[in-house]
């Protein structure tokens, strides 16, 4: 059974998401609808565009368990398609880091 369009629920430290991701390379319509459904209005800048994606596991949460993180990756073994929603707070936080890049600071 495929997964393709189904909304990724992920939680965010500071909870201002910087994507959104559906799975599978959906058409912009598709994907649309699906955070819609999911999620009802929400901010995203630009259009989606499509990727790949890899699950990672990163140390261990608060409460001992594994930490699982999405990371945006090329194709290869163990990632699979996904269509990628940019949010304002994305494009917040690459700002700042290519500003801090350009004062010379780490």
């Amino acid at each position: 059974m495929s997964e393709s369009g189904k909304y990724i629920d992920l939680r965010w430290e500071d909870d201002y998401p910087q994507f959104y991701v559906v799975r599978g390379h959906v058409s912009p319509t598709e994907a649309k609808a699906t955070l819609l459904r999911e999620l009802g209005e929400v901010d995203y800048v630009g259009e989606p565009i499509h990727g790949y994606c890899r699950w990672q596991f990163n140390g261990q949460d608060e409460w001992g368990n594994r930490r699982r993180e999405l990371w945006e990756s090329g194709p290869g073994r163990g990632a699979f398609r996904c269509t990628v929603f940019r949010t304002k707070w994305h494009h917040e936080i690459m700002n700042a880091a290519i500003r801090a890049r350009e004062a010379g600071q780490p």
